[in-house]
């Protein structure tokens, strides 16, 4: 049965249609990269640490950071010399909880995922896995080749470690959104524009199952905060025997991802956070600058309150270094014999690298113009201005915006 139906508990109409021939790797995901053996660049990430999540925890909270004391767990396992969270840095709670200090002012509380959510998780990315294959590896490639450039929210090398190993270690959310964006440029890929499309279709039901039946479930994470990003800059196809329609609420969905976004400290500068790593601090600042300048482009398009305070939200400018992958961190994956894949180190030969910089030249032109909005909707395009201002102060401060 397919998550819709099983979910809704309805006798499942696309039984028929599920290709029972899928091969999907079916590994059980690594839980905690810090004390993983094998390489990764995955040891210390605060916001994609496995089947966790993370959230800030702010100087008024009800955990008092001057009353925790990072100095007295020497025998604690997880500051062993196996183990990469350096000594004095966290502290474990119980089992479930930790307390993890990224500088003197910047604490988070990391909690395990619930096991029943963890379980309905990998169901439902498997579900996703049947759907696409066995185009999955094209897809991801196509995204990075298309998508990803002009909307960097992902970082690449990350992904691409994940998946060498399962796609059972992605949020639902965002690994359906990421397939449906890359199969809207199916096209473009000589290998597969002369094949049939898997069906997207069913694919998107899935994904719009997956956005209403789990989020309000699901704590806050980075991952999810890509997910719906992806979701809202997708065009869905119009479907007569589609039971489920996105509905024009996108600013609705901007507003939950605000709200996640500030759960997770994303609106805090991680520049100087040298305790997590550097691919991190990256993605960090440029999923944070998306959703600000969706957050200005929306409020105009739909005539609503922006809702990022700037003196609450202090981020660098973006500059071209945020974009580069370090040369130790590029990989790209081959598939080889059977359904194994193969994760290699350094650049593809497929690599674009002008496209890439012409992609994220339109990002930070998007970004720019996002400046510019947020000043016309606090000077113009608001209802005390609307109501009270007469034309000869609206054309004042049109005029003062416009010399700017």
């Amino acid at each position: 049965h397919c998550t819709e139906c099983t979910l809704r508990d309805l006798q499942c109409k696309f039984s028929d249609s599920v290709n029972n021939d899928a091969k999907i790797r079916t590994n059980i995901p690594i839980r905690d990269y810090d004390n993983y053996q094998g390489p990764t660049i995955m040891k210390k990430t605060l916001s994609l640490q496995g089947p966790k999540s993370s959230k800030l925890l702010g100087p008024t909270s009800i955990v008092e950071k001057n009353l925790l004391n990072f100095n007295n767990n020497d025998d604690d396992p997880a500051n062993s010399p196996t183990n990469s969270i350096i000594k004095n840095e966290q502290i474990i709670i119980d089992h479930s909880i930790k307390i993890r200090k990224i500088n003197n002012d910047s604490f988070f509380q990391i909690i395990n995922d619930n096991e029943e959510f963890i379980k309905l998780s990998y169901q439902q990315v498997d579900e996703i896995e049947i759907i696409i294959y066995p185009y999955g590896l094209n897809l991801i490639n196509l995204f990075f080749k298309i998508v990803h450039p002009m909307l960097p929210i992902i970082s690449k090398p990350v992904f691409l470690e994940k998946y060498s190993r399962t796609h059972r270690e992605f949020d639902p959310i965002l690994l359906a959104a990421l397939y449906l964006h890359a199969i809207n440029w199916w096209h473009l890929d000589d290998e597969l524009k002369s094949k049939p499309k898997p069906n997207f279709l069913k694919l998107e039901r899935l994904l719009l199952v997956l956005y209403s039946e789990n989020l309000i479930n699901l704590p806050p994470k980075f991952s999810t905060c890509q997910g719906l990003i992806l979701l809202i800059n997708y065009n869905f196809h119009k479907s007569e025997t589609s039971l489920l329609s996105k509905t024009n609420d996108d600013w609705k969905i901007i507003s939950q991802l605000i709200t996640i976004v500030e759960e997770l400290g994303l609106n805090y500068n991680s520049e100087d956070w040298i305790t997590i790593p550097n691919w991190e601090r990256k993605i960090r600042k440029l999923l944070t600058w998306t959703i600000i300048m969706m957050d200005k482009m929306y409020s105009l398009l739909e005539f609503r309150p922006s809702r990022i305070n700037p003196n609450n939200w202090l981020l660098n400018e973006l500059i071209l270094k945020d974009f580069q992958i370090e040369e130790d961190e590029e990989v790209f994956i081959e598939k080889t014999n059977g359904e194994n894949f193969v994760l290699n180190h350094g650049y593809n030969n497929n690599h674009q690298e002008d496209y890439s910089i012409f992609g994220n030249l339109i990002f930070v032109k998007m970004v720019h113009l996002s400046y510019h909005i947020n000043d016309v909707l606090n000077d113009v395009f608001n209802l005390k201005s609307l109501k009270f201002d007469d034309f000869d102060t609206i054309l004042i401060k049109s005029s003062r915006l416009l010399i700017n």
